[in-house]
């Protein structure tokens, strides 16, 4: 196993979950809530590859401090989720703990439909689109992914 993701393979990733969306929705509108700050990088290349009408949402969740998990709401700028086909775009799903926190959270807000998707997952982790699967046994930076606000800015993942 390699000790890195590089950027070829991040977007072939990528392509490959923007396939599976754009067969899924067709042309039907979506929300596509961006999960700030870890997969805003995700997102913007993602969005850019769907064929239906898309607004953006933003939302940012803390999940760690440091590597210690906890899921709290820390911004939400009030968009309109009432009635709509919502999508999470998550940059990993590692415990699952974030995309759960953020399905009842946009239950309550009276999304019509939520869905999610993640570019990076770990074993035994469950969204309608799924990106690379990664390592159970180790933390990602780049793309992104941090650890403790450093290193988002890596275009390559790295097996830390």
């Amino acid at each position: 196993m390699t000790d890195k993701i590089p950027y070829n393979n991040i977007r072939r990733g990528i392509i490959k979950v923007a396939n599976k969306i754009n067969t899924h929705y067709g042309k039907r509108p979506i929300l596509a809530v961006c999960v700030l700050k870890g997969a805003v990088h995700f997102f913007s290349d993602l969005v850019l590859m769907l064929d239906m009408p898309v607004e953006y949402a933003f939302l940012q969740v803390q999940t760690y401090n440091g590597k210690e998990a906890n899921s709290k709401l820390l911004f939400d700028y009030n968009a309109d989720f009432s009635g709509k086909n919502v999508l999470i775009v998550e940059d990993i799903l590692d415990t699952g703990c974030t995309i759960e926190y953020l399905k009842e959270y946009l239950t309550g807000k009276g999304a019509k439909s939520i869905a999610t998707t993640a570019l990076f997952y770990k074993k035994g982790q469950k969204a309608e689109f799924l990106g690379l699967e990664v390592p159970t046994d180790k933390w990602l930076v780049g793309f992104g992914l941090d650890i403790s606000q450093q290193n988002r800015n890596k275009k390559d993942v790295l097996f830390v």
